[in-house]
């Protein structure tokens, strides 16, 4: 071999190693998926109820993500005293495939503190937990209360009957009552 030659084939070698140690496939495995998991939502951003009145209902939604399937048990904090809610066992939601949700009642007492609060509802499944809140608003009793004695009548064409109707305060309360003897006339014909 020719001296001259020789710093040619030295390149050329150099080229060979570089071109040979870059390129090519990669044999590197797919990153792993993320993580089974779900989201959790009350369906009503407030609730409101009165004292002593009627049951008001929630709705807690689970949503799952990354192909979450699997029971989710639900516990409720921050309820103030006096309010209940139904169904009293523990409460669960279960997700195969698609959003799900769990309804329950809410009730308050005659005593119930009059205020807003913030409900926290955890769902836990497995490892995974999620809280989604709410605000609980207590309003104040009717300051009366209204009876009816009878509860009912039959009557018959030129029959008549007498029905007491009473309004009365609630202790501890003034609201503004009216008084009438009879109704109209033309009320009863």
């Amino acid at each position: 071999m020719d001296a001259r030659s020789l710093p040619g084939v030295i390149l050329l070698l150099f080229v060979l190693t570089i071109s040979s140690c870059g390129g090519g496939s990669s044999s590197m495995p797919p990153p792993p998926p993320p993580p089974a998991d779900f989201a959790l939502a009350a369906a009503t951003p407030t609730v409101t109820i009165q004292q002593g009145g009627a049951l008001q209902f929630q709705t807690i939604q689970a949503t799952p993500l990354n192909r979450f399937t699997g029971l989710i048990t639900l516990t409720i904090a921050g309820l103030p005293v006096g309010v209940t809610i139904t169904p009293s066992g523990p409460l669960s939601i279960s997700v195969s495939g698609q959003a799900q949700g769990t309804a329950f009642r809410l009730a308050a007492s005659q005593t119930t503190p009059i205020g807003i609060t913030t409900l926290n509802v955890t769902g836990t499944s497995g490892t995974i937990t999620h809280t989604a809140s709410f605000s609980l608003t207590v309003t104040q009793a009717a300051p009366f209360r209204i009876q009816v004695s009878p509860t009912s009548i039959a009557l018959t064409p030129a029959s008549n009957a007498t029905v007491q109707i009473s309004v009365t305060a609630i202790p501890g309360s003034s609201p503004q009552l009216a008084s009438m003897s009879r109704a109209p006339q033309t009320a009863l014909r």
